[in-house]
């Protein structure tokens, strides 16, 4: 896992019509993402964590709100960011 300041991106519209939040880690994508959830098409109107690297405990979790899942990933990577994670 990268090492550095966790911040977020703005949302955008993914080629399926979704949106999604990339995690930055120093400014830079790290190739996690937080999407939405359609409640038309998944059932539920929440944010949910969808990784290709480590989210740790964050990883599949959803939340109600966007700001909910950034302070939450945030809080997870903080240790790692710190550098005294794993």
């Amino acid at each position: 896992m990268r090492q550095g300041k966790t911040t977020f991106s703005d949302p955008r519209r993914t080629e399926h019509g979704h949106l999604a939040v990339e995690v930055l880690v120093d400014g830079e994508a790290v190739g996690e993402k937080i999407y939405r959830q359609d409640p038309e098409t998944d059932g539920d109107d929440c944010w949910y964590a969808h990784t290709n690297a480590d989210l740790g405990d964050a990883a599949g979790g959803t939340w109600d709100t966007l700001e909910e899942a950034n302070t939450e990933i945030a809080e997870t990577l903080a240790p790692r960011a710190a550098g005294t994670g794993e």
